[in-house]
């Protein structure tokens, strides 16, 4: 028996914490880059704090996993798992039911997008 397979979403600690990352970021508008920038498995990473005081991690995609059209896209995650190395991140569907692109779309929050974009111009 897979117990993997028997656990219910909501119990799900990724599902848990990329809830609450969005459930931040719709409701705050503005942000700070803090500054602490690392390389974690050949990912550039940014920690970003919300105006609220919640705080986030930014990677640049490397384009391997999802395919290659995400390589140098800056990517929201909540959290690194520590004891394997995951980065936090799961794919969603959209209102019309489509299955969406965390990588392309920043799990569709404005403020996560806006982030990226600044990234984009200010990281290399």
């Amino acid at each position: 028996m897979n117990l993997f397979n028997t656990v219910p979403p909501q119990y799900d600690v990724s599902t848990r914490l990329i809830d609450h990352m969005i459930a931040e970021g719709l409701t705050e508008r503005g942000y700070r880059i803090t500054g602490l920038e690392f390389v974690h498995a050949d990912r550039k990473c940014v920690e970003v704090e919300l105006d609220n005081g919640y705080k986030l991690l930014f990677y640049r995609s490397v384009g391997r996993g999802t395919g290659i059209e995400s390589k140098g896209l800056w990517v929201p995650t909540p959290a690194i798992h520590l004891a394997t190395g995951w980065i936090v991140k799961r794919s969603y569907l959209n209102a019309a039911g489509e299955k969406q692109n965390p990588k392309i779309t920043k799990y569709d929050v404005p403020l996560f997008q806006e982030i990226a974009a600044e990234l984009e111009n200010k990281i290399t």
